[in-house]
């Protein structure tokens, strides 16, 4: 090799080693993005884009793809910083893009498939139903079960209907149904078998129109919508009911909403019982709260029977005829057959394996209440406590709605003594709170525990489990709520889709749906049976704020847009990411309660 070719060969060589040095020494920029595979419509999550390799530490910036395919919180963040993605409101699949602020050619994606939170094909298999409140006639209750096929039809059903007039017992229906990719929907039924034996209001003619609003495909609120009613209730899927007695078994609490056909007053009540799985109740206790006449009756043996294939059976309680309609082992709706007589509308709930005493009521809790103040009218209550496992409560607010036109907000509830859970009771005991209301009339209540492993609201989830059930005893009041157990809150706890219940006793129900934005707003769209008249689909737009002082706390200023278009206040109470309690605290309203619920 000649002097020329050998330097040759060795500058190629020293300039193939410079380029390979240069290259491991600036590796290239990447961006890799982390995001949900999936999200609802309109739900925000949270995103991030990692950089690595960027000496400038410029971060992204965002775009996704196809129009619309939803917004950023912020258009720029730093590398593994957290943006709010907020989905768009139709379903679809959409692209996100990360983009290096300091090479613009180099960017990294993430595919979201939108999901609408619910859709015809949602509510397939067999539901059961729930709804008390006011007809023509006065107070009433129904419960039901029937068959959707996911197709918008339901093809068979079985409904008890009990009003101040009578009995309608076991008519057998079909329908049809539909609902929006927002969860909201309607469900129209006729019964097939007429109206002949019992009350002459069902509905038009038999035809009973409902509209309602899903959490999931198990679960959803349900009211009356054809005119005729003002009724809330529940809507949730139904486990196969077996061929006999066993799945009911073991200790259940249970609360009725009810009415004294002949005293003419409300007789909301309370108690529990143990089922043996063989067709018998035992230790029977049941608590009423009687237009202010406050007893106790205790039996040794009510019966059930076995459930047909939609899940409904009969049963006795204290002696009196009653309907039911199973959800689950741990879950059962009945409705009063005692024509003229009473009305009794209510669930049973499991306490499984509980072993009752005062450390079963320990931490934080939130509850509501609805009911009649005999002195003013309709009345709502929602707050907050903390139980010490003792006897004791050792924080706590709530607020109050009597009808009065006073309204008490962030009253304390600090007390010593104040609940007692006997350990032989069956998981029956007593709560007093400092006197709320314009009277000071609410203090006292009873109160039954249920499975800390069972979701009151909504028993098909597996999470958010325990509490209580609670009578009021106090003698001008006349209302039953629940106790959830309270998460740690924070603003988080109010971010995304929710569906709604509303219920003021005889005056309005509403069901619907509405997102918040996690920090100050609200928007969303109701349907309003308002004074025997339906409004469907009626916007909802609102601010929020949480309450400094109080944590889980929040107050909303709200307006739906009703022929007459509504601002009310609403003060909710935090139980998790998933529940709320909320409460009318507006003068000029009647006391009325809001169940708010994560879609």
């Amino acid at each position: 090799m000649n002097r020329k070719t050998q330097w040759m060969a060795l500058f190629a060589f020293a300039l193939a080693a410079m380029i390979s040095g240069c290259s491991s020494s600036k590796p290239p920029i990447t961006v890799a993005v982390t995001a949900p595979s999936s999200v609802e419509v309109s739900d925000p999550v949270s995103i991030s884009a990692a950089v690595t390799n960027d000496k400038a530490d410029a971060g992204v910036t965002w775009t996704c793809s196809p129009s619309p395919c939803g917004t950023f919180s912020s258009a720029t963040s730093a590398s593994g910083a957290s943006v709010t993605y907020l989905a768009p409101n139709t379903a679809g699949t959409v692209t996100l893009t990360a983009t290096s602020v300091t090479n613009t050619l180099i960017t990294g994606t993430a595919s979201i498939t939108v999901s609408p939170i619910a859709a015809t094909t949602s509510i397939s298999g067999n539901y059961v139903f729930l709804v008390n409140g006011y007809n023509s006639n006065g107070p009433f209750g129904a419960a039901g079960a029937f068959t959707a096929d996911g197709s918008g039809n339901i093809s068979a059903g079985e409904e008890d209907y009990a009003d101040t007039t009578g009995i309608d017992a076991d008519d057998t229906f079909t329908g049809t149904y539909t609902i929006g990719s927002d969860g909201r929907g309607t469900m129209t039924v006729q019964l097939t078998n007429g109206v002949t034996s019992g009350p002459s209001t069902i509905g038009i003619a038999g035809q009973e129109t409902f509209a309602f609003a899903v959490t999931s495909a198990k679960h959803g609120f349900i009211e009356g919508f054809d005119g005729t009613t003002i009724a809330a209730g529940s809507l949730d899927a139904q486990t196969a009911p077996p061929a006999d007695t066993t799945d009911i078994k073991g200790t259940y609490s249970f609360t009725f909403a009810g009415a004294d056909v002949v005293a003419l007053t409300l007789q909301p009540g309370g108690g529990v019982l143990t089922a043996d799985g063989s067709g018998n109740f035992a230790s029977v206790t049941v608590d009423y709260n009687d237009g202010g006449s406050v007893y106790t009756d205790t039996l040794t043996s009510d019966t059930y029977t076995a459930a047909d294939t939609l899940g409904r059976g009969t049963m006795s309680l204290d002696g009196d005829p009653m309907a039911f309609y199973y959800v689950g082992p741990e879950v059962v709706r009945f409705v009063d057959l005692e024509s003229m007589l009473y009305i009794e509308n209510g669930t049973l709930y499991g306490q499984g394996t509980l072993s009752p005493s005062n450390a079963s009521l320990t931490g934080a809790y939130v509850f509501g209440e609805a009911g009649i103040d005999t002195s003013f009218g309709p009345m709502g209550v929602a707050g907050e406590f903390t139980a010490d496992g003792a006897g004791n409560l050792t924080a706590g607010v709530a607020d109050i709605n009597d009808g009065s036109g006073t309204i008490q907000t962030a009253v304390p509830l600090t007390l010593t003594t104040a609940y007692a859970i006997s350990g032989s009771g069956g998981g029956r005991g007593t709560l007093t709170v400092p006197p709320l209301g314009s009277l000071g009339d609410v203090s006292s209540f009873n109160i039954y525990l249920v499975d800390p492993a069972l979701n009151i609201f909504d028993p098909n989830n597996a999470s958010g489990g325990g509490g209580a059930l609670f009578l009021d005893v106090d003698v001008p009041i006349e209302g039953v709520g629940e106790l959830l157990p309270q998460g740690a809150p924070s603003s988080s706890t109010f971010q995304g889709n929710y569906a709604f219940g509303m219920e003021y006793v005889d005056d309005f129900s509403g069901t619907g749906q509405f997102l918040s934005d996690g920090s100050a707003t609200l928007t969303g769209t109701a349907d309003g049976e308002n004074a025997g008249a339906p409004e469907p689909a009626v916007t909802i737009t609102g601010a929020w704020a949480l309450d400094s002082t109080n944590p889980g706390r929040l107050t909303d200023t709200l307006t739906l847009g009703f022929t007459v278009p509504d601002t009310f206040t609403v003060t909710q109470y935090v139980a998790s990411s998933t529940v709320q309690f909320g409460v009318d605290t507006t003068a000029a309203d009647s006391g009325g309660i809001v169940i708010i619920e994560h879609q």
